[in-house]
């Protein structure tokens, strides 16, 4: 990873605006069991599209990165055994999951992605 701990990122800031940012979202960091991926492409459902023009259900914490699904190459792991063998391989993944309806945890549309290893 390079020395700089800032991302580019699509940024979803309030119901239906999107922006664009670089270098001002932090590269997040994975926990235990999870992974961090260098994302290498980003698909467009139309849950995302519904999401970004605010006609999508739920309880965000803005500013948000859009996007569910994508794939990448594991670059970090925050501990375990499966999260550290998936280190150096590409990788499909879909954004982590949160109970209740709840957007708080960037998605597929920034360089960078944290997400479970399972």
């Amino acid at each position: 990873m390079e020395n700089n701990q800032w991302m580019k990122s699509v940024i979803y800031k309030e119901k239906g605006v999107v922006d664009y940012s670089a270098n001002t979202i932090a590269i997040p960091k994975p926990g235990p069991g999870e992974v961090l991926i260098k994302v290498e492409c980003a698909v467009i459902n139309p849950s995302d599209l519904y999401m970004m023009q605010g006609d999508y259900a739920g309880e965000f914490s803005y500013p948000l990165t859009p996007g569910a699904e994508g794939s990448g190459t594991v670059i970090g792991y925050g501990g375990g055994w499966i999260a550290w063998s998936l280190v150096g391989k590409r990788v499909g993944f879909t954004r982590p999951s949160e109970k209740g309806g709840k957007f708080s945890r960037g998605g597929a549309y920034a360089e960078y992605i944290v997400t479970s290893a399972l």
